[in-house]
């Protein structure tokens, strides 16, 4: 594991279901069968097994590092009810109707095609089980105060670019992952729980992330979607450089906007009244 990947797995490892998602403790009450995607280093999924038990968890992440310290905690917390598979969330490696939950937490805005990767997840879920999309993240669903109208045609072209790469009218492939790479998934998760044919859903939004006058953190972020030159351990920086790039190539931004957003929101970031929070969406439904 290189240093960049040792710094993300260490925010990780610092998850816990009752601080990070409490709001997942009423769904594993009564289940034997769960299921994690996209579960890190499984400090929520062994959290989980331990609220489920005698029933039994299942972590599943595409990165090999995260699933192997996921089994090394499982073994040094001897969470025998627990396992961890690695492998791709589109295609997953479980026969229909096998999980009686099947979440995921801070995952889903990272796919390119969120609503595929739902009906994947569906099709693994028990008949009556929850399908859940918990952190779920939507960059444009709060303004800002003072308003950055520069820094939100950004945004509108990033959500644009977005939805053409989904219905592959644009191209884009990264490096490493995105931060955030379908822009309207927390608005639009209730949506395709519905198309789904799920029943009972549910919403709740929580903050996750305030900014205002001497706030913690109160400096750009990659939450911030704009190619800061930082510090930057987790590299998403240079990632979102590309993307920018891909933008203006394919037609969907200019550099002038691009280079006036930039100074807008840095001018954002030392204005004393500055206020905005980013949200954190939970939609469940039921099959």
């Amino acid at each position: 594991m290189n240093e960049e990947e040792q710094n993300e797995m260490n925010i990780y490892l610092e998850r816990t279901l009752s601080e990070e998602v409490s709001e997942l403790v009423p769904f594993m009450k009564r289940v034997n069968n769960v299921l994690d995607v996209g579960c890190g280093p499984g400090t929520i999924t062994l959290d989980v097994g331990r609220a489920v038990a005698p029933g039994h968890a299942v972590g599943f992440d595409r990165v090999q590092h995260r699933i192997e310290k996921a089994r090394t905690l499982a073994v040094e917390q001897s969470c025998q009810n627990v396992s961890f598979e690695s492998g791709d969330a589109n295609e997953l490696p479980f026969d229909d109707e096998t999980f009686d939950v099947v979440f995921s937490h801070t995952v889903l805005h990272y796919f390119w095609n969120p609503e595929h990767a739902l009906s994947e997840q569906k099709r693994v879920l028990k008949e009556g089980g929850w399908l859940i999309a918990a952190g779920v993240r939507d960059p444009g669903l709060v303004k800002r105060y003072p308003e950055c109208p520069k820094w939100d045609e950004v945004l509108q072209a990033r959500i644009r670019f977005s939805n053409a790469v989904m219905d592959g009218s644009a191209r884009f492939e990264w490096d490493r992952r995105p931060c955030i790479a379908f822009q309207e998934t927390g608005r639009r998760c209730p949506e395709w729980f519905s198309r789904l044919g799920m029943r009972d859903i549910q919403v709740s939004v929580n903050p996750y992330k305030l900014e205002f006058p001497g706030a913690d953190g109160m400096q750009p972020s990659p939450h911030d979607l704009l190619p800061w030159d930082s510090d930057d351990p987790i590299g998403y920086h240079a990632e979102y450089t590309l993307e920018y790039e891909a933008m203006i190539d394919q037609g969907f931004l200019d550099r002038d906007t691009l280079r006036m957003a930039m100074s807008e929101a840095k001018q954002w970031f030392n204005y004393p009244g500055a206020f905005h929070f980013h949200a954190m969406i939970l939609v469940a439904g039921r099959k």
